[in-house]
């Protein structure tokens, strides 16, 4: 049965959006820069419960040159939260190298993220990044975390098996950017609070993914993964190691 979400006027967007070919690079390089504004009248951080206006003022370089491809985005965010002033920011990279000329065509690709969190729960400043509305699988497959508070390195390496097949494997490996906030889940909710913790690692996560390209569009995968806490979660609640197995179907057109 389908049917369409309920509007939420307690969330309102906007935005600005500019790209340029850059062919002096490459072909298929170019740079974007844009601006995003967002409301949201029941913003929920460490901090605190209270309306949040944030303006977004981001860039980003892409494209691809020889075995080479690249995507790297930064951005600054400022605005109000419960009467206070917003000063936040965050920095992603994701660059791949392949072997085209090999059988498999084997990768590496490497994803580093550095996304800033509130220096002080008890200060009238939040630092907290908002990533408003992340792709589900922002940090692969398992989506245990969410783009607020976090340092993250994100190595994967992945072949072509022929026929359609391909098979990758990825290590994430996390940290607190900032000991004075908590980490928060994929839409943004606190899933643990700093608590007077002063560990900064919060853990690992390991994944294989099989896929299979049954016709243009139309995608196959299953999935394992498997999130191993660090000190920071066995320091401030339960930390067992959770373990994820999934299977999806992806149509495109």
């Amino acid at each position: 049965m389908l049917g369409n979400d309920r509007t939420d006027p307690t969330q309102q967007l906007w935005s600005l959006y500019a790209t340029r070919k850059l062919s002096a690079v490459s072909r298929t390089s170019g740079i974007d820069l844009f601006y995003i504004g967002f409301t949201n009248t029941n913003a929920t951080y460490e901090q605190g419960t209270g309306d949040e206006v944030r303006h977004t003022l981001g860039s980003r370089f892409f494209g691809s040159s020889g075995n080479w491809t690249w995507n790297h985005e930064g951005h600054f965010q400022f605005g109000t939260f419960a009467g206070g002033d917003i000063l936040a920011w965050s920095i992603a990279s994701d660059t791949t190298y392949t072997w085209a000329t090999l059988p498999l065509k084997p990768y590496m690709e490497l994803r580093a993220n550095a996304i800033s969190g509130d220096r002080n729960p008890n200060d009238h400043q939040l630092n907290s990044f908002n990533a408003m509305f992340p792709k589900g699988k922002y940090f692969g497959e398992i989506g245990l975390l969410g783009p607020r508070n976090l340092l993250n390195l994100h190595p994967i390496v992945g072949a072509d098996l022929g026929d359609g097949w391909y098979l990758r494997g990825a290590a994430v490996f996390f940290w607190r950017q900032s000991l004075g906030d908590g980490i928060y889940d994929n839409p943004g909710n606190l899933v643990r609070a700093s608590d007077g913790s002063r560990a900064r690692y919060v853990g690992t996560s390991g994944e294989v993914v099989l896929g299979w390209e049954v016709v243009r569009g139309l995608t196959v995968e299953a999935a394992y993964s498997a999130f191993g806490a660090g000190p920071f979660i066995e320091q401030t609640g339960p930390a067992k190691t959770v373990h994820f197995v999934g299977t999806e179907v992806q149509l495109r057109f």
